[in-house]
């Protein structure tokens, strides 16, 4: 009797074993195949974008793609393979990461070199890196450069006698939350830098990171400044612009989406 006991265990372990393993997917609620491939790409390449990519680290790259992902409403957990419906296979072997990251890098619009120093010396002023790592940053940017990649000084042009239309409307400044909260952001189209701060008398909360608008506003980066839990946690805005309104969802490192607004004018 014992003996067809120990039988039987040994027999439905070994068909456990048989029937699958373990993985990581993302899931979201409601999320099609072909959502999630849009998601994926668009997230690999923000991520490609977070540093300079002379300088670029694969930890640093994968870190703000699952960021993005987050983001965007989705969860990474283990299933058992096959996984439920809407469950979908992200980038996860380092090798198949690397080559699309590198991908991305390959298709992404190219920094200038003073661009790429002027991202390193706003990541030092920030005390978002420290002095050993500017240097290595700043040498691997430098020893990539070629002559062609140098910005020529543009000529002077006399100023024009009559005056152009008015700039169309930009999302670089300064926006104001009703929190309190400052949200800076810089640059346009794909090449967004920010920086949030919420300062109250208990607590200072910063972050900080890289993003694109397009359809939509996709702010992500990290915090820096939290009293608890300290740097390198995820913190991301998923933002819609209606002219001098930004609304949306703030997704913090406790990775619940909390809703936002931020107007130009000082509340």
């Amino acid at each position: 009797m014992k003996k067809t006991l120990v039988s039987s265990v040994l027999l439905l372990l070994l068909l456990g074993a048989a029937t699958g393993c373990s993985r990581y997917y993302w899931s979201k609620a409601g999320a099609s195949a072909e959502q999630f491939t849009r998601d994926n790409q668009a997230c690999v390449q923000q991520a490609a974008g977070t540093v300079p990519a002379a300088a670029a680290s694969l930890d640093a790259v994968r870190q703000y793609y699952r960021a993005c992902l987050n983001s965007r409403g989705y969860v990474r957990d283990k299933q058992m393979d096959p996984p439920p419906p809407g469950s979908y296979r992200g980038i996860e072997n380092r090798e198949e990461f690397n080559a699309a990251a590198q991908a991305a890098m390959a298709q992404a619009p190219r920094q200038t070199f003073e661009q790429q120093l002027a991202q390193l010396d706003n990541l030092k002023a920030r005390g978002r890196i420290t002095e050993d790592e500017y240097a290595t940053m700043r040498k691997r940017v430098v020893e990539s450069v070629t002559v062609g990649a140098l910005t020529p000084v543009p000529p002077v042009s006399a100023p024009a006698a009559v005056a152009t239309a008015p700039p169309p409307p930009s999302l670089a400044g300064r926006w104001y939350g009703g929190d309190r909260s400052v949200l800076d952001i810089r640059g346009a189209g794909r090449q967004l830098q920010w920086d949030w701060e919420l300062v109250t008398d208990r607590v200072t909360m910063r972050a900080m990171g890289t993003g694109s608008a397009e359809n939509q506003v996709s702010l992500v980066g990290r915090a820096t400044g939290f009293v608890q839990g300290g740097s390198m946690q995820n913190f991301a805005f998923s933002l819609t612009w209606d002219g001098p309104v930004l609304r949306g969802t703030s997704t913090g490192p406790n990775n619940v989406p909390r809703s936002v607004e931020f107007r130009r004018d000082r509340p």
